[in-house]
């Protein structure tokens, strides 16, 4: 009799109506939950009850599925540098004792023993980075790099620049008469001075004076000195006599050179000379020892101009340092011209006052980590109080063929599932995943204007399967009633 499937049949659109409800019940109590997706009812009809050959009559309908809306939520700033959205597809990777997990949700934060986790305690997954390489094994991400280590004043070589100086040397002054420079007497003896602060192995900082003193038309000469306390012995070859420490502080000569300019103010040529072959004994008491230099040479093109020095306190012995003046526009013995050479990006010589326009050196000392940040591409970055950024690790994302159908675990969080596909795991950005937005929060995607228009149809639902069955009821009830 069909009127008792329609019995049933109410029965199952009140059923499929009522898990409708608490779906949208679901997303309602979620719409303030961080990187929540909302989820919606997909409904069947159930196999329908033949009439004959081409006639069928439906028996009801059922929930087949939850699908799970993945569209982008909408983000929220914070003021947390550890809270990261995702903007796109993907997902954070998770991990504790249980297995991995995946979540949308980006509130983490360091625990106690330096892990980034998420308020649950699973910890966010990464590559760590070493010397700037990403290593590619996937694992927690932890904070343990606390100290920047130093790194002393490169030699010019393997991208180590050095010391870098850009000024401009007075035309207009008179040459130094001979014997010219005497560290005795600086002020009398030089033109034109600056000071830099150079490193050695063990991050300790030297002052490095850099003296220059006009030789002759377009010729000058420059002598890079140190504080004889910042050293551990005389530079070169010391001679009988001469002992070390010197009795009282005082400046030493680490190494000089020439400078040639043009007629244009360019600076033509940049010649060395080496350490020390000897030294001269002082003619009285309160003249120290002074340096004899072999001939100047001049390096080819491409060869950094490097001194050698030797700092006390167990640092790296013969340190070499590069220092460069510019792009010269000529090298080597022969004076070979420079591709490219332009002669006016480091010193020049024009009429005008002798003054530094930039200079910088790439060594510094130890650090701290006082603060990190984390890029789009997912590059947490350290920032130490030594002025030096280190790129500590790359957080990855993973993505699924089928996101719907992962299962949800609560907190959350998502798991695989045989539906889903393996995970494709991979930095943000990379084969169509999301980027990273630090410092926000990804929100839920729940619509509640839409959640209520759903809510309203789904009672409307509800209602008119209870009539069916409150209506069947009436007709089985005329039915019997034809037997009195």
């Amino acid at each position: 009799m069909s009127l008792l499937s329609s019995l049933f049949a109410g029965v199952t659109g009140m059923t499929a109506y009522g898990n409708a409800m608490s779906i949208i019940g679901n997303n309602i109590a979620n719409v303030n939950t961080s990187g929540f997706k909302a989820g919606r009812p997909i409904f069947g009809d159930i196999l329908s009850q033949s009439l004959g050959a081409s006639s069928q009559i439906g028996r009801g309908v059922e929930l087949e599925k939850v699908d799970t809306m993945f569209q982008q939520g909408s983000f929220s700033t914070t003021e947390n540098i550890t809270d990261m959205a995702i903007d796109g597809t993907g997902f954070f990777v998770v991990k504790n004792q249980n297995g991995t997990f995946f979540s949308r949700a980006g509130n983490f934060h360091f625990d106690s023993a330096g892990y980034l986790v998420n308020p649950e305690g699973l910890v966010l997954q990464g590559s760590q980075i070493i010397n700037g390489n990403v290593t590619g094994s996937v694992g927690d991400i932890r904070n343990e790099n606390l100290t920047g280590t130093p790194k002393m004043t490169g030699n010019g070589t393997n991208g180590n620049g050095g010391v870098q100086i850009a000024a401009n040397l007075d035309s207009r002054v008179d040459a130094i008469p001979a014997p010219g420079f005497n560290i005795e007497g600086t002020s009398a003896t030089t033109n034109f001075s600056t000071s830099i602060s150079v490193y050695d192995s063990l991050g300790n900082g030297h002052l490095v004076n850099v003296y220059f003193n006009k030789t002759g038309v377009n010729n000058w000469e420059y002598h890079v000195t140190a504080d004889s306390s910042d050293l551990a012995g005389w530079p070169g070859t010391p001679i009988g006599g001469q002992t070390w420490p010197p009795a009282t502080a005082q400046k030493i000569e680490v190494g000089r050179g020439t400078l040639e300019f043009n007629t244009d103010g360019a600076l033509e040529r940049v010649g060395v000379s080496g350490t020390p072959t000897t030294y001269l004994a002082p003619v009285a008491p309160a003249v120290a020892y002074q340096p004899v230099f072999p001939l100047t040479t001049y390096p080819a093109a491409g060869t950094p101009i490097q001194l050698s020095f030797n700092f006390s306190g167990g640092a790296t012995p013969n340190q070499a340092i590069a220092f460069n003046f510019g792009d010269a526009l000529t090298a080597g013995a022969a004076s070979a011209p420079v591709a490219n050479a332009t002669g006016k990006g480091g010193l020049t010589q024009y009429g005008s006052t002798s003054a530094v326009s930039y200079q910088k050196q790439d060594g510094y000392t130890v650090g701290s980590l006082r603060n990190i940040s984390i890029s789009q591409k997912g590059t947490i970055t350290g920032i130490y109080t030594n002025g030096q950024t280190i790129d500590l690790y790359q957080i990855f994302l993973a993505d699924f063929k089928s996101p719907s159908d992962l299962l949800k675990q609560g907190k959350n969080l998502f798991s695989q599932s045989k539906d889903s596909g393996e995970p494709i795991i991979g930095p943000p950005g990379s084969s169509g995943k999301g980027t990273v937005i630090a410092n926000s929060i990804e929100m839920s995607n729940v619509d509640l204007a839409a959640e209520f228009v759903n809510m309203i149809t789904t009672q409307r639902g509800f209602t008119a399967n209870t009539r069916v069955i409150s209506t069947s009821d009436a007709m089985l009830t005329e039915l019997v009633n034809l037997k009195r």
